[in-house]
């Protein structure tokens, strides 16, 4: 009898430990899928910049597609709450994501990337888990500078 109770109790403080060193590894888990997520939208945006140029009036604007893996809502990882991307100045951007009650995290991207081009005051917001495929178009804003737009496809 008392066995069956040292091991219960073993059993209990055994999950008491390991809880903690499961949420942790959650953690770190949600914030690579996230840096991921931001490195390829980034690369695909700075590549767009780089090696396209803004067309003339009427014509179609050059573009990428890039797909955005946003982390699974798992016991291996956790759902962001927000994941945002708005334009800062003329040549960059700041991608901001945050996952539980957790502080939001920042990353500067440096091409300007909005959600529309006519209003290059509004960010580009990602919601939920899994994949999500953005078409990125190089356009100019309302003040005739070049910009990246973000827009779901």
């Amino acid at each position: 009898m008392i066995r069956v109770v040292l091991a219960a109790l073993l059993a209990v403080a055994l999950l008491a430990m390991a809880v903690p060193a499961l949420e942790h590894a959650a953690a770190e888990n949600t914030d690579r899928h996230a840096r991921a997520a931001l490195t390829d939208l980034a690369e695909a945006a700075n590549s767009l910049a780089r090696e396209e140029e803004v067309p003339p009036p009427g014509h179609p604007p050059p573009q990428r597609t890039v797909t955005v893996a946003l982390p699974p809502d798992a016991a291996t990882a956790h759902p962001l709450s927000a994941f945002e991307i708005e334009r800062l100045d003329r040549d960059s951007s700041v991608a901001r994501y945050r996952f539980e009650d957790r502080a939001m995290r920042t990353h500067v991207i440096d091409v300007p990337i909005v959600a529309d081009a006519a209003d290059s005051s509004r960010p580009v917001r990602l919601q939920g888990t899994g994949e999500r495929t953005l078409r990125l178009t190089l356009e100019t804003d309302d003040c005739g500078q070049p910009v990246v737009v973000a827009t779901r496809v």
